[in-house]
Formats: C-alpha cells, sequence, structure tokens
C-alpha cells in the first residue's frame, strides 16, 4: 500500500529510514475445482492452513511479478493491499519535515514522545531482528564471530567467580554486514536530540528568586520600551513581544505572562494613593543618585 510522507506512523518511519521491512505473516486455505480441500497435499501435513513468512518484497516477488495460482495471487494482492510496501526514498529535507510535522513544529513533550517511539522500536524490534540476521550470515560465510566483554555490574563484583563475560559483538557485525544502514535513522534522532537541548539555558546569567522582583523587571523593561530604547537590526520599530522573550532568555526567566503581570501591577495602589510601580522607579533613583556621589 502506498503512503504519503506525512501519512507514515511513527514504526514505519523508523523502518523506512533503516531500511528495514518487518516479517508479515500470511496463512490462507486451498480447495481444487471439485471444492475440496487440498491443504495437505501442499503442507504433506494435516494442518489445514498454509502459513506463509516474508517481507512485503518477498510477498511482491514471489507472488505477484512471477505467473501463480490466481486465487493465491489475489488473496496476496488483497493482504499487501492492507500493508505498508515501505517504497519510498526520503532524504535529509524529507525527514526534517516528517519530524516537524509529527511533532508539531518540536514541540518539546511531543519530540521527546517521538524519540523514545524511534528509540523503543530500534531497540526493541529492529535490533532484535537484525543482530540474529547478520549472525546467521556470519556462521554461513564461515567468518569468525567478533566478541567483546560487558561487566556484570557497575562496582565490579565477582558472580559465578567472574566480573565479566564474553559475548557477540553484533555492532561490529552490523557495521561489516549493514556498513551505511542507520545513517539516516542516527541523523533523525540527532535532530530531535538537538531540539531538546536548544532548550536548555544559553546565558549564564540567573534572574534572582526574591519575590516581587520579577514584576520591577517587567516594569523596567516596559518604560524603556515605550520610551522607544529598542528597535530591530534596521532601526525600525520591534515588537514588545520579541523585547521580552529576548530579555527572558538572557536571564533565564519566562516572561511569557508579561501583559498580565503587568495588568495586576497597575491595579496595586498603597495606602498613601500612590501606585506600587513608583517604588521600582524611585530605588532605581535612590542607587543612581548614590552613584554620582
Amino acid at each position: 500500500m502506498k503512503k504519503q510522507l506525512f501519512d507514515l506512523t511513527i514504526e514505519e518511519f523508523t523502518s523506512v529510514l533503516l531500511d528495514y521491512q518487518p516479517t508479515l505473516e500470511l496463512s490462507f486455505c486451498c480447495y481444487d475445482e471439485k471444492g475440496n480441500f487440498i491443504n495437505k497435499q501442499i503442507t504433506d501435513s494435516k494442518d489445514e492452513e498454509v502459513t506463509v513468512r516474508g517481507t512485503y518484497s518477498d510477498f511482491y516477488n514471489a507472488f505477484l511479478k512471477e505467473p501463480c495460482n490466481n486465487g493465491i495471487k489475489e488473496a496476496v494482492k488483497e493482504f499487501l493491499d492492507s500493508h505498508f510496501d515501505y517504497d519510498i526514498q526520503l532524504n535529509r529535507l524529507d525527514v526534517y519535515n516528517y519530524l516537524e510535522h509529527i511533532t508539531l513544529n518540536f514541540h518539546e513533550e511531543r519530540v521527546r514522545i517521538v524519540l523514545n517511539e524511534m528509540d523503543c522500536f530500534y531497540h526493541m524490534v529492529y535490533l532484535e531482528d537484525i543482530d540474529s540476521n547478520v549472525q546467521k550470515q556470519y556462521i554461513e560465510k564461515g567468518w569468525e564471530i567478533p566478541t567483546t566483554e560487558i561487566k556484570l555490574n557497575k562496582i565490579g563484583a565477582k558472580v559465578d567467580g567472574k566480573e565479566a563475560v564474553t559475548v557477540p559483538d553484533y555492532k561490529a557485525m552490523r557495521e561489516k554486514i549493514y556498513p551505511c544502514r542507520g545513517f539516516m535513522y542516527h541523523n533523525a534522532i540527532g535532530l530531535l536530540k538537538r531540539k531538546l537541548q536548544s532548550d536548555e539555558p544559553t546565558s549564564p546569567i540567573y534572574f534572582t528568586t526574591r519575590k516581587g522582583e520579577k514584576t520591577d523587571f517587567i516594569r523596567i523593561i516596559n518604560a524603556m520600551y515605550e520610551l522607544g530604547f529598542f528597535t530591530d537590526k534596521d532601526g525600525t520599530n520591534i515588537s514588545k513581544k520579541c523585547v521580552f522573550e529576548e530579555f527572558g532568555k538572557l536571564v533565564n526567566l519566562n516572561l511569557t505572562d508579561y501583559q498580565n503581570l503587568l495588568s495586576k501591577a497597575n491595579k496595586g495602589y498603597n495606602a498613601d494613593g500612590n501606585s506600587q510601580q513608583n517604588r521600582i522607579f524611585e530605588r532605581l533613583k535612590e542607587v543612581s543618585m548614590k552613584k554620582e556621589k
């Protein structure tokens, strides 16, 4: 079954990146022209069904491209029409576009979900299947199977007198049999991880945690904005939202709620009727005067 890029499930997308087709299974019954059940003649057993296993390409090449029984051919065609055919080529821009689409422009939580789903498929489905495959090929070709040592535990304690065990080095075998197979997958994983890292603090400056200071900070930025202190690189007007976002990044502070805080602050008055918002500017004036002295 053909699919467009954005119609792919995460599992299908990951499979395409890895050039991997999962094993499919089809069971069917055969009858002669008189309606007599003839599976037993085919399988030489008492099973009522014939079960065939293979990848999408295996079924396509064996039953659809080559002449075969019309009834079986039709059954296989209907079977394959319900499965993704994996006949799709992706470049790096396709990968970016798909990930951007499925994460809604790299929304942090969605990025984490997609990253986890791809990682689980890679380790729990792909590696289990491909490692069995490469080991089988090594044995068939008569190659020496590489090995590696794995420590039994982190503190180095012995288990049955051993600190480590020797196991087949599946990574080395994969790299020899399929040297470039995981390139696009790891490229996609790297992209998602970079999107998460971009949310980490990039400024060494952190705003104080003292109560009420955030509101005063917003008042100062707002006053400077209203006085025309900020423009874009061409000297034209810049949005207040952009100014607050950038100041927030500078001091690792979330200022997306600046409008609500300003609104609440402007409604606050002290006992003598003077607005609370004047306090920070009086403090600034006092500090400025002290410095001048």
